[in-house]
């Protein structure tokens, strides 16, 4: 994945992003670093395919993401990739089940149950399977939301602030997941935390 000159502002006297570049291989683990409010969750969205920025160049397979077909950017935002953010992004009145299976669901392909059953021990969230997501504290939502994440094996996994709300042994536990998952897959993961810097291919920073 290639971004070339890109920039973006809500309002033109405050720019966001500004001329910003990157070149990130595919099967690699990106760390993305900056202090809050410089702009790391809107890098995700315009990455994502879901926020375009006012100008440059996102490229995925030498396509210009933000110039094809509506129906082929749809198609890249919901098989090609999938978010783990911060908010969660979770159907409040659903089950862990339900919210797990949503990727399948959108993308009509049968359940790889091996993997399914890998996430939720790995994750520690299979007790929690038919539980309703109201009712689950900040820590287990983010889990099931990695897990959704993660479900159907996109080719690129944007995450915001990865463990945020784990304690440090889960936290770590979850950098390990998504530095495994990136030997065969393109991980982007933007952070304030200098212990995800131990299991990273490449860092980028914003200022």
């Amino acid at each position: 994945m290639i971004l070339k000159n890109i920039n973006f502002s809500y309002t033109p006297k405050v720019p966001i992003l500004e001329n910003f570049s990157l070149h990130v291989k595919e099967k690699s683990f990106l760390g993305i670093f900056a202090v809050s409010g410089k702009g790391k969750t809107t890098l995700l969205k315009i990455i994502g395919g879901i926020l375009k920025p006012n100008s440059g160049d996102v490229l995925f397979n030498r396509k210009n993401i933000y110039k094809t077909k509506k129906a082929e950017l749809l198609k890249y935002r919901w098989q090609k990739i999938w978010f783990s953010f911060q908010e969660y992004h979770l159907l409040e009145d659903f089950s862990v089940k339900q919210n797990i299976q949503m990727p399948y669901i959108i993308g009509k392909n049968k359940i790889d149950e091996k993997w399914k059953e890998y996430l939720l021990e790995y994750l520690e969230i299979k007790e929690l399977y038919n539980k309703p997501i109201n009712k689950l504290s900040g820590g287990q939502k983010e889990r099931v939301s990695l897990a959704r994440s993660l479900i159907h094996k996109p080719e690129i996994l944007l995450t915001d602030e990865p463990g945020n709300s784990l304690d440090k042994d889960l936290r770590i536990k979850v950098y390990k997941l998504l530095k495994d998952y990136s030997k065969e897959h393109l991980v982007i993961a933007v952070s304030h935390d200098e212990d995800l810097k131990n299991y990273i291919d490449a860092e980028c920073y914003l200022k």
